[in-house]
């Protein structure tokens, strides 16, 4: 009978310390800032990734509503996108007319890990 017990007792520590290390949570970030420049001028933005990773399907915004969707912004390259071309959800080109105010950068990175990057426009 003290054998059962001491082999169950060991059955639970051994089970425990299996769940502990399949579930335990890594240290990294789930979101880590982009090294990313963006220079806007009335009408483009010029977007210069000065990251040493790429940006994998990235999602574009300004003012947070008008996006640019699944972007694959290679590390140390440069691009320029018309503000006409960002989009609401609803399909609306954001207004030419118009200024916008910020900038965003969301994407995937390794790992399983996403990045951000964000800028207020003067």
């Amino acid at each position: 009978m003290k054998r059962r017990n001491i082999y169950r007792i060991t059955l639970v520590l051994i089970i425990s310390v299996m769940a502990i290390l399949v579930f335990k949570k890594d240290n990294k970030k789930s979101i880590v800032e982009l090294n990313a420049s963006v220079i806007y001028d009335e009408s483009k933005s010029v977007i210069t990734n000065i990251d040493t990773i790429d940006f994998v399907h990235a999602d574009i915004a300004i003012d947070s509503y008008y996006k640019l969707r699944n972007y694959n912004l290679k590390a140390g390259e440069t691009y320029t996108i018309w503000k006409v071309e960002f989009k609401h959800h609803n399909g609306t080109h954001f207004p030419n007319n118009r200024r916008p105010l910020q900038f965003s950068i969301w994407c995937e990175l390794n790992d399983g890990i996403n990045g951000y990057y964000s800028k207020e426009i003067k």
